[in-house]
């Protein structure tokens, strides 16, 4: 039987065969579920799975579901006892995962959830940006619903009647109505402001762990400490990023949803005055407008709040009033009802923070911390209520007694192996607490979450530039940089790290990040199921008449850029040259918005808006236009 909430997946869950505890993990490294005894942190078996396993769920009875990413594919399994130790009577007997079928999903299935009545397998696909339903009793399909780019993160609400979904780029968050006969999305836009700045206390130390405990959220207002600076900024709307995951909890008799996130101010340029020179800015997201320097980074941890009964935002949650907030890459959440709190898992920092679930802003009534091993994506919470953590980058599962921070189980199936170049690499591209990368917590994945992008335009030295997408591209996208200045990644990369302030890194740590970033895994590639009007596209790409491969270039099977620079009549306020490097177009579908100032929000803006400048398209029919995007959507 399960153990835990089935209306939320996770690279670890936990069940139960027999007396037996057991923790299943989804070991994406090895394309492997492990088994873990809770007892003494043991592993007990591991069961080869058709691709990497992203996530897990179990649900009635001992089923257990798998999202295998890259194959697009929900394994699903019976979690029953081994019968050799069966046969050995040895009590408790062992767990093994028997497969039961496959169902075929969107691209990129991430995340999962269960109906409240059982009956409804929910499935969340980033890549293919959709929500699906299947049947649980006859695993098909029951409806699909498109959402906007990169969704991550699933949970149901308590009646069943809505999916909430998080976003890693984006608008924020999704609603989805799950009532029949018709499934409706619904954006809710998460945008932060600027309050007056706080500092909050400092955490009590024990050992090697950190702990805080801050009394009610009544004796600190919403949850943070008496104001030791202030300061109040005019400046834009912060964004919401790194949405990898979310909770439903109920407190106070009603249902709210926490989402881990990161606010950002990607920074503006200051209209042009005649008067006076404006000193352009050093970094990125830097600010240069008449309001001055904003009291707080440009990326700040976060923890929204949405009232389920609305489905709007809790207003004071949305209110940024302390720098202290290191969880700069949330990659797991989990919420404990029982101590009415969420816990999240950092990526950057290797933490699970703790956070008082009922203070009107959670991120400011921080609770406990814990340290753990690199690259926590997963969490749980046993029978005891100790935290049980998967940390992926080192491939270790620690048990951890929240009241008794000694008493820490650990269980890994690689213990003590030396980490490979593309490990190291790894690790450096996620830390937010590195200086050679950079002066304000910001990292690699802070701008590429999953090798991707986060969608903003951020304000550079040479101008408003539109993050890019580095997994499956960077192979072939010489020149680097919008405006082809480097010819190596390496030389791009020591330009990017001093833009961000970082002190530089060593030879060695340089090395294994760029064969970290060499190694990416692109998302996979969707299959168009439309032949003809794909074959009609690639046929308008390739003409005279449109003109666009005579720029973008095919090498290899990818369509690239062709390594010039060209002013395609661009520019825009800030930018110091017109002239641009053309662009890879390999995963062009889903890295919107486009430009290098992200002026345009789909494809079909771009390709109308571009006319004369960038090819030609004002001669081609509504349906042409059709039949050219969905091509461009295939690459």
């Amino acid at each position: 039987m399960g153990v835990g909430d089935p209306r939320s997946s996770s690279s670890v869950v936990l069940a139960r065969v027999g007396a037996r505890q057991v923790a299943l993990v989804a070991d994406a490294d090895e394309h492997e579920i492990l088994t873990f005894d809770l007892a003494d942190a043991k592993l007990l078996s591991r069961t080869s799975v058709p691709g990497a396993p992203s996530q897990l769920l179990v649900g009635a009875g001992g089923r257990v579901y798998v999202t295998l990413r890259e194959s697009s594919l929900v394994q699903v399994f019976d979690l029953e006892a081994d019968a050799v130790s069966c046969a050995r009577g040895e009590h408790p007997p062992r767990a093994m995962l028997r497969s039961v079928t496959k169902v075929r999903t969107s691209t990129e299935p991430v995340a999962m959830a269960l109906t409240p009545d059982r009956k409804t397998l929910l499935v969340l696909s980033g890549w293919g940006h959709a929500l699906e339903g299947f049947a649980v009793s006859t695993h098909e399909r029951s409806f699909g619903v498109d959402l906007p780019r990169e969704p991550r993160g699933l949970v149901v609400d308590a009646r069943g009647t809505t999916a909430f979904v998080s976003h890693a780029s984006g608008p924020g968050a999704t609603s989805v109505d799950l009532l029949e006969p018709r499934h409706v999305a619904h954006t809710i836009a998460l945008e932060g402001r600027e309050g007056e700045l706080h500092e909050r206390k400092d955490l009590l130390q024990f050992g090697s762990f950190d702990s805080g405990l801050f009394g009610s959220s009544e004796d600190l207002g919403f949850g943070f400490g008496a104001p030791l600076a202030a300061s109040k900024r005019k400046v834009g709307p912060r964004h919401a990023t790194q949405g990898f995951s979310l909770v439903a909890i109920s407190t106070d008799g009603a249902e709210r949803i926490l989402i881990p996130e990161v606010l950002v101010q990607p920074g503006k340029l200051p209209e042009p005055d005649r008067r006076k020179v404006v000193e352009r800015p050093t970094g990125y997201g830097t600010f240069a407008d008449s309001s001055g320097i904003a009291s707080f980074g440009a990326a700040t941890g976060h923890i929204a709040a949405i009232d389920v009964e609305t489905e709007t935002v809790v207003r004071p949650s949305m209110v940024l009033t302390t720098n202290d907030t290191p969880c700069l890459l949330p990659r797991a959440a989990l919420a404990d009802p029982v101590r009415q709190t969420i816990l999240v898992a950092c990526l950057g920092t290797n933490e699970v923070d703790e956070y008082d679930a009922r203070a009107s802003s959670p991120s400011e009534a921080l609770v406990g911390r814990w340290k753990v091993a690199s690259g926590p994506t997963g969490l749980a919470i046993d029978t005891y209520a100790r935290l049980v953590v998967w940390s992926s980058f080192e491939r270790v599962l620690a048990i951890v007694d929240r009241d008794d921070v000694t008493g820490v189980l650990y269980g890994s199936p690689t213990r003590g192996r030396e980490a490979t170049p593309f490990e190291v690499g790894r690790k450096i591209f996620h830390s937010t607490d590195n200086s050679g990368i950079s002066s304000d917590g910001r990292t690699c994945a802070s701008c590429h979450p999953d090798g991707r992008d986060d969608g903003l335009t951020w304000i550079t030295p040479d101008g408003p530039r539109q993050t890019p997408t580095l997994a499956g591209r960077l192979a072939l996208t010489a020149p680097f940089g919008w405006t082809g200045s480097s010819e190596t990644v390496r030389e791009h990369l020591q330009q990017t790290l001093k833009r961000l302030g970082g002190r530089g890194l060593t030879d060695v740590e340089t090395y294994a990040l760029l064969t970290y970033l060499s190694r990416m895994k692109p998302p996979p590639t969707p299959q168009s199921h439309d032949g003809p009007k794909v074959a009609r596209g690639k046929a308008i790409f390739t003409s005279d008449a449109a003109g666009c491969s005579g720029c973008h270039v095919t090498k290899g099977g990818h369509v690239i850029g062709d390594g010039e620079g060209h002013d395609v009549g661009s520019i825009a306020t800030g930018d110091r040259t017109a002239m641009l490097s053309t662009p890879s177009l390999q995963l062009v579908g889903g890295t919107a918005p486009y430009f290098h100032d992200g002026r345009y929000a789909t494809l079909r803006e771009l390709l109308r808006g571009t006319d004369g400048n960038m090819g030609s398209t004002g001669h081609l029919s509504d349906t042409e236009l059709d039949a050219l995007t969905t091509y461009l959507e295939t690459l």
